[in-house]
């Protein structure tokens, strides 16, 4: 049951017991830490995301929006920022880890298979290693001021791992293909000399007094029937002086003065075993002392300072701590932005120094904009805190003290996220109420011209339109009483309007919803912006269930030959794709319909739905698993998926993925990749102008698609046509209706078509 507390008023009074519910208490330390975990495969809208965990008491705080993708994360002390890095798109993001706010971001140069700073942290050493579509097998020398590269540095078949010698002048990068560890100068960036180091190099460390190199091997080769293990090198005499053999690969090695931890992993199940680390007379010897039995994949490992306390990550996306004094479990971590996590890293925050600085800048001058921008730093520090007693307190003096300006706006919005996250929804919408009642005076005042979080405001729609649909309350009626009586226009607005309009026909109310979008269509007349048109144009024939979102199957009697050939199809309903609207991805390299087009038609009987594609492509295209054409195909098979007001945001078990690759060879046979739920039975041909796609899928594999019931569903395509070097000739993308900004297949399955049954 949701949780209540009171609000009087039109303007914010705080009662004493939602304050007693949902303070918290705070102790100020200097030795406070942040948690940053990774998630490589998270893609929302164009985003990838970071979470954040309170580490010394478990909680989780507001996830980090960065490049897509982002993978890997290094704290880097000398200069008190997180670089996070996305081998997508060759994106390093440095942030302000005290406030998790972005202060610039710069190209790598390549896929990123590690990192590592010299030791005046002003130049950045990238590693790109070759297991990516791209392979550059280089390392790119960054310098960290200005994100400008200034060398880079042809380093052997796959350099997978860096380190740095104690005195900063010779870089060692291990070269996983050829088991050598290559040896550079940092003042010319010139090759010395290369020294064996194992099987396939993972990760490598320098002990302590930087006289030793601690390398891992992570497979076993047959043709010198050597094992996995841990090679310590003299650097020295840059030869082995002690070899530990292991049963699984070493992913993962760290490094503490008296110790070694590594990651062994074998059928996906990773140990993390630690070792004494004894040198005595010149001779280094590894001793295990102790091993923890993760029954996971461990993915990445960090170490508290002093050693006391191992974090790793785990494949089952849950992150857990260790006492390394008795091996057993501290602590298990929850509350992330996915499922699956990647890199981790700890980050330590002097929050009574942060907090004393924000105070500091509010007192030389309250007023000032570096004044407001300080209160709400000091808002987010509450926050990282867990001190949600102080942060409401804070907001609503900002709400009082800012009144009738964007400060309030913002104010009274996180107000509502605050009241939301604790389940005090009454609370909550009265909030979000008061903000929209407050950004409308705004956008009246200023002509328009406010500037406002336009997330948090999506946000603030989605929560109340949910809260007027389950109470049957009018927070939207009254929002949307006020705004259509404003003058002004913009693109934000227009997306407002439509989830005003989408969230009043979910409760039913459709003369209200149909005001909203006739408040839209004059908001996209008004603003003549194209992106905007088309994607708020395809959300209203899709809430509407008409025009081009809509694909006919026609009821057939007797079913088409799956052969590639396009003889025995009717063309009573066919859809085109052949507009540069049509494109997703790269539309400035698109020429005409030519270059790239689609015709599709559907069609059914008893037992198959038929599905014919006809692509217009002036050249078929592939090369690797990378860099080729494709035909894909995306089946919503969840229940009321053909109904845009009942369909899900986000992907699961019941949607289903069809990619037909063609052949780039006549009478050669087209491959395919597809979801394990569906058993298609698919034939190519390639035809002059490009090539023809038939597919036939059996209903029985269609889980809530059958041909009695007749039941509309969420279906959409995606064409990719790769013409040539992906550099030069960027891959294009067509698709119908469904939205992309990625190429790795993520999806917002809330924007397929709908296919009907005739």
């Amino acid at each position: 049951m949701a949780r209540i507390a009171l609000i009087t008023g039109k303007k914010i009074t705080i009662t004493l017991a939602l304050l007693i519910i949902l303070s918290t208490s705070v102790i100020l330390t200097a030795q406070s830490y942040k948690l940053y975990v990774t998630h490589p495969n998270y893609y929302k809208e164009g985003q990838g995301a970071v979470s954040i965990l309170n580490y010394n008491n478990r909680e989780s705080i507001s996830p980090v929006y960065t490049t897509p993708l982002a993978g890997r994360a290094l704290y880097v002390k000398k200069l008190d920022r997180l670089f996070v890095f996305s081998s997508d798109k060759s994106v390093c993001e440095v942030y302000d880890p005290v406030i998790d706010e972005k202060v610039r971001e710069f190209q790598t140069g390549g896929p990123v298979a590690d990192v590592i700073f010299s030791l005046n942290a002003r130049r950045m050493y990238v590693a790109n290693g070759s297991d990516s579509p791209d392979p550059k097998n280089t390392v790119t020398v960054i310098d960290v001021a200005t994100g400008n590269q200034i060398f880079e540095i042809t380093a052997g078949r796959n350099p997978s791992s860096l380190a740095i010698s104690a005195d900063g002048t010779i870089l060692y990068v291990a070269d996983a293909k050829t088991g050598v560890v290559n040896v550079f100068e940092l003042k010319n960036f010139q090759f010395l000399r290369s020294f064996y180091a194992g099987v396939s190099p993972t990760d490598m460390e320098l002990s302590w007094d930087g006289r030793k190199l601690l390398v891992s091997s992570g497979n076993v080769s047959a043709t010198n029937n050597a094992g996995a293990g841990i090679a310590v090198i003299d650097l020295a005499l840059e030869k082995v002086v002690e070899l530990v053999e292991t049963d699984g690969g070493i992913e993962k090695l760290a490094l503490t003065e008296g110790r070694a931890f590594a990651v062994e992993t074998s059928n996906n199940r990773s140990n993390l075993i630690i070792y004494d680390y004894i040198e005595d007379d010149g001779k280094v010897m590894l001793s295990q002392a102790g091993r923890i039995v993760s029954g996971e994949k461990i993915l990445d490992l960090e170490l508290m300072t002093g050693g006391e306390e191992a974090i790793v990550s785990l494949s089952n996306g849950s992150i857990r701590a260790y006492d390394l004094s008795t091996f057993a479990e501290k602590a298990k971590f929850t509350g992330l932005t996915s499922d699956f996590a990647g890199d981790i890293e700890l980050v330590p925050i002097d929050f009574a120094a942060a907090i004393a600085g924000r105070d500091s800048l509010i007192a030389a001058d309250p007023g000032s904009d570096a004044a407001r921008r300080a209160y709400f730093e000091k808002a987010y520090l509450y926050r990282s805190m867990s001190d949600k007693n102080s942060e409401i307190k804070l907001y609503t003096d900002l709400a009082k003290r800012y009144a009738q300006t964007e400060t309030e706006v913002l104010s009274l919005l996180r107000l509502g996220d605050l009241c939301y996250n604790d389940q005090l929804y009454a609370n909550s919408a009265d909030f979000y109420s008061q903000a929209f009642a407050a950004y409308t005076d705004l956008l009246e005042t200023n002509a328009g011209d406010v500037d406002v979080d336009h997330n948090l405001l999506m946000t603030a729609i989605q929560r109340l339109g949910e809260f007027s649909a389950k109470h049957d309350k009018d927070y939207l009626k009254n929002i949307m009483s006020r705004l259509e009586t404003l003058t002004v226009s913009s693109g934000k607005l227009a997306e407002l309007f439509f989830e005003f309009a989408y969230y009043l026909k979910k409760q039913g109310d459709t003369r209200l919803a149909r005001r909203s979008i006739d408040e839209v269509e004059r908001q996209m007349i008004n603003i003549k912006d194209k992106n905007v048109y088309k994607r708020l144009r395809d959300k209203i024939d899709l809430l509407e269930s008409k025009g081009r979102v809509v694909l006919t199957a026609d009821k057939i009697k007797e079913s088409p030959l799956i052969d590639g050939e396009m003889g025995d199809w009717e063309d009573k309903h066919t859809l085109f794709v052949d507009r540069r609207t049509d494109v997703l991805v790269n539309g400035e390299r698109w020429v005409d319909d030519r270059d790239l087009s689609v015709e599709l038609r559907a069609a059914y009987d008893k037992e198959n739905l038929y599905l014919l594609g006809i692509v217009t492509d002036d050249s078929v295209y592939s090369s690797d698993e990378e860099r080729q054409d494709k035909f894909i195909l995306y089946f919503d098979m969840r229940e009321n998926s053909g109904s845009f007001l009942h369909r899900e945001g986000e992907e699961n078990q019941d949607l289903a993925r069809l990619e037909v690759i063609p052949a780039v060879v006549p009478n050669e046979r087209f491959d395919i990749e597809h979801s394990a739920n569906i058993h298609p039975i698919v034939a190519g041909k390639l035809t002059e102008r490009g090539y023809i796609v038939e597919v036939k899928i059996p209903f029985v594999y269609l889980k809530n698609i059958d041909s009695d019931s007749e039941r509309p569903f969420g279906f959409g395509f995606e064409v990719r046509d790769a013409d040539s070097d992906m550099i030069k000739d960027p891959v294009k993308i067509m698709g119908w209706v469904a939205p992309t900004e990625s190429l790795h297949g993520n999806r917002d399955y809330r924007m397929l078509g709908i296919l009907v049954f005739d």
